[in-house]
């Protein structure tokens, strides 16, 4: 891996060399699109969000749970986060929304981190400007409900994960107890991190099979060695999920949310698979042939991806499952499989919503992608006509996706009516000019 960076950070010297600089601009681009006309886009309070700061109320009032009974059911991480910003700014929009903005700048800051760790500059740089940009990390910082907390806890867990060490040492070890802590407190985050355990299991499980594979080759001792951490980071993670465990076990009644949900598990428990290949299929395609189906996020069908986009996402996931026996890149097919898993066994697939663990990977994918291509272009005898294509291309593929999130994002989806009645406009547009007058007129008449 090191020799692939090093080829890459050759040809881009100027992007290693002022990477803070590279960082700092991707930073408040991000902040950009999270914050401008943030009272304005979504166009009004959903209810969720008033649901989400009423919890923040009941906790400042002394109200604490492990689990929250209320909205059909909420995990408490993001709702004790969030209850300081009322006090601080008032009870308005801004105190709602602005906790899930910073933690969306967050998610950027940390997969950038990641990202140049494990992959180089160039992939850091196009995942945390397919993250800046994009509108669906974008959508969920803008919005303030819970799941934007949870790809920030794994991305968290991921920076702490020793996944370059060949050798089982003490620092690595604590390293993996840290990394399972973030793991386990993503599960008090949102429902659909439940799966996140199997993420752990399964990269020690392809681990495994690296070691199998490499018989008495090199890479046997480093295969071995990771299959250590992740068993570390599986064993942490498990002991903190144990007290929500035990909650939900012994109040069932308090998971109202996931009953509503279970039905293509329902009918594959009754012999029935279809529900489930249906919302499988439809996620599967999220990335490039359809999209959400509800208006509550989203230009209802519309692909994560352009074209072009999807390409290099799909190139990417080919380039991690051909180096499978790294563990860095090994963790990125698993984790993807995983963070699909809410939305493939749920109805109304593809959820974005409930796709929302994925973020950090599916954004890191395309800057794989473009890493390895800047890498195979710039190899001897190819000549530096190719990679000198390569920056404006990679630029005109940022500028397509700025302007469709700015079309479908900021201009089309908040003026649909379907928008407007979810985000209750009406509601937002009464109180508005009820303030915009004396104060005087009642309210309601």
């Amino acid at each position: 891996m090191a020799d692939r960076r090093s080829l890459t950070s050759a040809h881009w010297p100027r992007l290693t060399a002022h990477w803070p600089l590279a960082a700092l601009l991707i930073l408040l681009l991000a902040a950009a699109f999270r914050l401008v006309a943030l009272p304005d886009v979504p166009p009004g309070l959903a209810q969720d969000e008033i649901l989400d700061a009423d919890i923040a109320l009941f906790i400042r009032g002394g109200e604490h749970a492990i689990f929250f009974r209320h909205g059909y059911g909420h995990e408490p991480l993001y709702h004790y986060l969030a209850a300081p910003f009322a006090p601080l700014l008032g009870d308005n929009w801004l105190a709602i929304r602005l906790p899930s903005a910073l933690l969306g700048l967050l998610l950027v800051a940390l997969t950038l981190r990641w990202a140049r760790r494990d992959f180089g500059a160039v992939a850091a740089v196009v995942a945390g400007l397919g993250l800046a940009i994009s509108w669906w990390p974008v959508i969920f910082s803008r919005i303030g409900i819970r799941p934007v907390l949870e790809p920030v806890l794994l991305v968290a867990a991921v920076c702490c994960w020793p996944l370059a060490r060949a050798v089982v040492t003490r620092r690595g070890l604590w390293r993996a107890a840290l990394a399972g802590v973030w793991l386990g407190l993503s599960l008090y985050s949102y429902t659909a991190a439940r799966v996140v355990p199997l993420i752990p299991a399964l990269l020690a499980l392809a681990m495994a099979a690296a070691y199998f594979a490499a018989g008495r080759r090199g890479g046997a001792p480093a295969a071995r060695a990771q299959i250590v951490y992740a068993a570390v980071v599986l064993a942490v993670c498990l002991l903190l999920a144990l007290p929500l465990a035990l909650t939900l076990r012994a109040h069932p009644e308090l998971q109202q949310r996931l009953e509503q949900l279970e039905g293509p598990l329902t009918a594959l428990r009754a012999g029935d698979a279809g529900p489930v290949a249906q919302a499988t299929l439809a996620t599967l395609g999220v990335f490039s042939f359809g999209g959400d189906p509800r208006w509550t996020y989203t230009v209802p069908n519309r692909p994560l991806f352009d074209l072009a986009t999807a390409a290099l996402f799909y190139l990417g996931l080919l380039v991690a499952l051909w180096r499978w026996r790294d563990a860095r890149h090994a963790l990125l097919p698993v984790w993807l499989g995983v963070a699909l898993l809410p939305s493939a066994l749920s109805p109304d697939a593809p959820s974005t919503v409930r796709l929302v663990g994925a973020l950090p990977v599916v954004y890191l994918l395309p800057g794989l992608a473009a890493a390895w291509l800047l890498a195979w272009a710039g190899r001897p005898g190819r000549g530096r006509a190719a990679l000198a294509r390569a920056l404006p291309l990679l630029l005109a593929l940022l500028a397509v996706n700025v302007w469709r999130t700015v079309r479908d994002g900021f201009v089309r989806w908040p003026a649909e009516l379907e928008t407007r009645l979810r985000y209750q406009t009406a509601l937002r547009d009464i109180g508005r000019d009820w303030l915009a007058g004396d104060g005087a007129a009642p309210v309601v008449a």
